[in-house]
């Protein structure tokens, strides 16, 4: 199944395993994130999704929602695609978390971890921890699982936490209104029709 130019379904991680809010969920980050960088730096390859590739395990935080991806570009240098979606995608306002994580090796020289770029949606942010998380911020691991923020994205030095699931819960965000002021008018207009209804 084509989820965008390039990217199929078939692509990703277990795909076997995936239902239609999944497909739905993949489908905007292919076109979102995964397809300008293919475009713009070659040959893009998922390592994890809502499934690790090893085994077909599943994940948890945010990629439990299914739009949530690890990607590398095994042509590039990670590092420059990084800064690349900083300036070309951030701004775009689908991504939530936006996360340089380099190559971790052990005390024997064994990989630990192969360096890739981790993406969360802002949506997948807001359904875990709500409008407070709905904010788009950009970090670089470092050792110990320290993430220092990237200058003008947001963020607090510190471990970052996966947003946990909230299955089912559809979120939409707009940066224009606070969330403070859309609850204070919904309880004003809930209030309008309780008064109207006699109630």
């Amino acid at each position: 199944m084509r989820l965008s130019p390039n990217f199929t379904l078939e692509e990703m991680p277990c795909y076997e395993r995936a239902g239609p809010t999944d497909v739905a969920r993949i489908r905007t980050t292919a076109e979102r994130v995964l397809q300008p960088v293919r475009d713009r730096w070659g040959l893009t390859r998922v390592s994890s999704w809502k499934w690790w590739r090893s085994g077909c395990t599943p994940r948890s935080g945010s990629h439990a929602h299914g739009g949530t991806v690890d990607f590398t570009v095994p042509g590039a240098d990670l590092r420059a695609v990084f800064d690349w979606g900083l300036k070309a995608l951030m701004p775009l306002g689908y991504i939530g978390r936006w996360i340089y994580e380099p190559e971790l090796r052990g005390p024997a020289g064994e990989v630990l971890q192969g360096a890739h770029i981790h993406m969360a949606p802002v949506a997948d942010m807001v359904s875990a921890y709500g409008p407070s998380r709905g904010d788009s911020a950009a970090y670089v691991e470092g050792p110990q699982n320290v993430y220092t923020p990237v200058p003008g994205w947001g963020g607090a030095s510190g471990a970052y936490g996966d947003p946990i699931e909230l299955e089912g819960l559809t979120v939409t965000v707009s940066r224009s209104v606070p969330w403070w002021a859309k609850l204070f008018a919904a309880g004003i207009v809930f209030g309008l029709l309780f008064r109207s209804t006699g109630g």
